[in-house]
């Protein structure tokens, strides 16, 4: 309760000491409130106040404290990075970490890595930014590499925008995403590399919720999760889309090798699916549970596996795949499954027979593609030449579907010459825009019969060659 009193047991020191903290409590208050001045003056005060020309000289004091406060925070300001800025580092001693280029980029910045091994992890962003090689200079992901030493995650993105240009990430290790996490924001890939990075979930990346997956050009390589998603795993209300990249030797224990989408979409085009596998369940390359439906188009499954269903796709929701290679991966489980239907049509399995043993469930796989082979001469002179050529770009109807979509390039095939005298002018190759060929070159008459061989199929073709 204030009094007119002096209330001298605010302060037990010396009088000239309390003067001074009088004084400053007086400047101060007086500039706020002049009525609250008076009562507080009139309440604590213990003596005469100083002079005006002290108080003058105080508050001139004050004012150029709060100017210099003032100038120190436009220095600091002005110090803060600019939202969007480009900032370069390297791995050399002396230059700014990843993290701390990050920030100083601002929001939606870009940091170029020149060439070299960064040994960084556990990257958090604090705003949405680029990150990419020197590609004006020449290099890309074979050059720029970030390597978290099996040490922990190298970025967490949860809640903002990333995106990767030509960048390897190695030897990521998390609890989810061994190289990145996503939540609620938005990840872009563009010609990189993600090499032994491992998870319990997503083994390279883990996009949690609400979030929307980009990945282009890029390849994943021995990749793994202690449970689900060797590669990539997609959580609620997520969308993964994949375009001409590669996925190797990926694997999960529990279910999807490769991809484990668990509610949201799968779209992969012209993508590759070497030795994936689940070692105890489903979905050798991709799975999808009952929420989520995929689209697989111009893609190749080759050698995965799963125990359970589905060698290589199991999608519960169902979805479709059109224009695929799936070859090798019915080892132990049929290659593909499906609890919902599934489109399966015009894919190529491998053989010209009928390939039902192949799928199981509310899979749909007629028709299918064929191993096709043709000359352009049926008869020939001795000398003369004919081209023959390998196609898959019919299904068994015998319909053209090239005009829909083909297979993706690739394939190997083989060309002998199984009877007759005379020679090709290769024997081996690749079929690319669903064909290759050879040119058979006649040595001597006769019935000559040149045979194509792609994967599991060999089909021949016939030529007479005329004396």
């Amino acid at each position: 309760m204030y009094t007119d009193r002096p209330q001298y047991h605010f302060c037990r020191r010396s009088a000239p000491y309390f003067r001074e903290q009088q004084l400053h409590m007086s400047i101060f208050t007086r500039v706020r409130d002049a009525t609250e001045w008076r009562v507080v003056r009139r309440t604590i005060s213990p003596g005469p106040g100083p002079s005006p020309e002290t108080k003058r000289r105080r508050i001139k004091q004050v004012r150029i404290s709060l100017a210099k406060v003032l100038i120190s925070f436009l220095v600091l300001a002005m110090a803060l990075p600019v939202s969007g800025e480009t900032i370069t580092i390297d791995n050399t001693s002396g230059t700014p970490t990843i993290a701390k280029a990050l920030l100083y980029a601002g929001d939606n910045g870009t940091v170029v890595l020149r060439p070299g091994i960064y040994f960084e992890n556990s990257i958090v962003l604090e705003n949405s930014a680029t990150i990419t090689a020197d590609k004006s200079a020449g290099y890309g992901a074979e050059d720029t590499i970030i390597d978290a030493e099996q040490s922990g995650r190298i970025f967490d993105a949860a809640g903002y925008s990333l995106s990767i240009d030509n960048l390897t990430f190695r030897n990521g290790k998390a609890d989810h995403g061994g190289a990145i996490y996503l939540d609620s924001g938005t990840l872009s890939v563009t010609s990189s590399v993600f090499a032994n990075c491992s998870a319990d979930y997503g083994g390279a990346i883990f996009s949690d919720t609400d979030s929307t997956v980009t990945v282009i050009s890029s390849a994943f390589t021995n990749c793994s999760a202690i449970n689900s998603g060797g590669a990539i795993l997609s959580g609620f209300n997520s969308t993964v889309t994949v375009v001409s990249s590669a996925f190797t030797n990926c694997s999960a224990v529990n279910t999807g090798g490769a991809i484990y989408i668990f509610s949201g979409t799968l779209n992969t085009t012209s993508t590759a699916f070497f030795s994936c596998s689940a070692s105890s369940y489903s979905g050798g390359a991709i799975y999808s549970s009952s929420f989520s439906p995929v689209t697989i188009t111009s893609s190749s499954f080759t050698g995965c596996s799963s125990p359970c269903r589905g060698g290589a796709i199991c999608s519960y929701k169902g979805g479709s795949m059109h224009f695929c290679r799936i070859y090798n991966c019915s080892l132990e489980a049929p290659a593909v499954y499906s609890h919902n239907n599934f489109d399966a049509s015009e894919n190529w399995w491998g053989t010209n027979t009928d390939p039902s043993g192949f799928s199981e469930g509310s899979v749909r796989y007629d028709p299918w593609l064929v191993l096709g082979v043709a000359t352009s001469s049926v008869t020939v002179a001795t000398g003369e030449t004919s081209v023959i050529r390998a196609n898959l770009t019919h299904d068994v109807n015998g319909i053209d579907t090239s005009g829909n979509g083909l297979l993706p390039d690739g394939i190997p095939v083989t060309f002998d010459l199984a009877a007759g005298l005379g020679n090709l002018s290769v024997t081996g190759g690749e079929i690319a825009g669903g064909a290759n060929g050879t040119i058979f070159t006649a040595a001597g008459s006769g019935l000559v019969t040149v045979t194509a061989k792609a994967d599991g199929q060999t089909v021949g073709t016939f030529t007479m060659v005329t004396s």
